[in-house]
């Protein structure tokens, strides 16, 4: 039986690796979860689920009942204020995914990926080297892209 994996933002650079590389494995069934605004992608052995986030429903989780979720979603923003609005309604549509996950059997394995995110707030700019040091949603958000 195939293993679900999810993939929530697998269209940016290291989304796009990772759903090739899951979808290369013949014991998964990859659901590539495309914002909406995004044209369709039919891509070999992925299921192509178009939603935003937020409407993802239970309905769509027991269709295709996930073992592993890697998240690398996130609201772009260009300014502050917006990156500040943007946090607000991530940290939402993140806290609706955890209560429909929550519905399930058994909660999958969710790997939370998001870029300069995972570096916090840094001193210098980080490269390939710097130590992770994640921080909670909001603050990294704001911190860590401003």
């Amino acid at each position: 039986m195939k293993k679900n994996v999810w993939v929530f933002g697998g269209t940016g650079f290291i989304g796009a690796h990772i759903t090739k590389q899951l979808a290369q494995d013949p014991d998964n069934r990859v659901i590539l979860s495309i914002h909406k605004s995004l044209p369709n992608q039919q891509l070999e052995n992925v299921i192509t689920l178009q939603k935003e986030l937020i409407d993802i429903t239970i309905q769509d989780f027991e269709k295709f009942t996930p073992i592993k979720i890697f998240h690398l979603a996130r609201f772009g923003a260009s300014t502050p204020l917006l990156r500040l609005f943007r946090s607000i309604r991530g940290a939402k549509t993140n806290q609706k995914l955890i209560e429909r996950l929550n519905q399930l059997d058994k909660f999958p394995t969710i790997n939370y990926v998001s870029g300069s995110l995972m570096y916090g707030a840094q001193k210098e700019p980080a490269t390939e080297f710097t130590k992770l040091n994640p921080v909670g949603f909001a603050k990294a958000y704001i911190d860590g892209e401003t």
